[in-house]
């Protein structure tokens, strides 16, 4: 009697196994045919003789939402699923801890201003995730690197985001994140002289990058948990100069700048 039990056990588990692989398999093809057609209406938006721009719109909200409802299905891992799109402009930034993923893409349809979505997947308590995010700013963004910072019991995002906003003019800054229990949402960990923040950036001119000797760009420091940003001119060009802020176990603070 216990060998057919367990004999009807492994059999559940491995018929589990192959459904859930094959729902897995057969979402990824699916997947990657709604992001090729983002792609086929940017190159058709010269023709006059079709509504390129609007079918190009559909074709970005088609893609988001097959990502966002398979990203809340299948706990997958980002190696696995998106082997496909190794070849596809697909951005996937993933924290060092595996609990939060950011997939952004260009929606193509910006001119100088480029216009990204995104979709987050994360793990909470009760499993896994999905949700689109909102930019930062009221412009849209990509997302470069996902810093963790462990304070108590929780643990926070520090999300390096991009914006392009002209031929030249550029926007980057770090974005706090908090998953608490099923929901990921802004952390006001940032104190300025203007009050608390989730995020804070900073303007900049590319031109100013070039020909320079130094490689100056925000970043954090999880050891030190020190923040530093780059000082720019009224004019966005940058200097050798940056704000640090530290986390005092509460809030990030200014410290200096040099």
């Amino acid at each position: 009697m216990k060998s057919s039990v367990l004999f009807v056990l492994i059999l559940f588990i491995l018929t589990s196994i192959n459904v859930f692989g094959q729902g897995s398999k057969a979402t990824d093809p699916d997947l990657l045919r709604a992001f090729k057609k983002i792609g086929c209406w940017d190159k058709m938006r010269e023709d006059t003789t079709v509504s390129a721009l609007d079918s190009l719109y559909l074709a970005n909200s088609i893609f988001e939402g097959k990502l966002l409802q398979a990203a809340a299905k299948y706990p997958f891992t980002v190696s696995n699923f998106f082997k496909s799109f190794d070849d596809e402009p697909l951005g996937i930034t993933t924290s060092a801890d595996g609990v939060l993923i950011i997939y952004w893409w260009d929606t193509l349809t910006g001119g100088t201003q480029h216009a990204y979505s995104c979709v987050a997947q994360y793990k909470t308590a009760h499993g896994i995730k999905s949700v689109s995010p909102a930019s930062p700013n009221k412009y849209s963004c990509s997302y470069s690197k996902i810093y963790s910072l462990k304070s108590k019991d929780k643990i926070y995002y520090l999300a390096v985001y991009d914006e392009i906003l002209s031929y030249h003019d550029r926007c980057q800054g770090i974005q706090i994140f908090l998953i608490d229990k099923d929901d990921l949402m802004p952390a006001k960990l940032i104190k300025t002289q203007t009050g608390l923040h989730s995020k804070i950036d900073y303007l900049y001119n590319d031109n100013s990058m070039r020909d320079q000797n130094w490689e100056n760009e925000l970043t954090y420091h999880e050891k030190t948990q020190t923040l530093t940003i780059p000082v720019a001119l009224e004019n966005g060009n940058l200097t050798d100069n940056y704000i640090t802020y530290k986390f005092n176990g509460e809030y990030f603070i200014k410290l200096k700048s040099k």
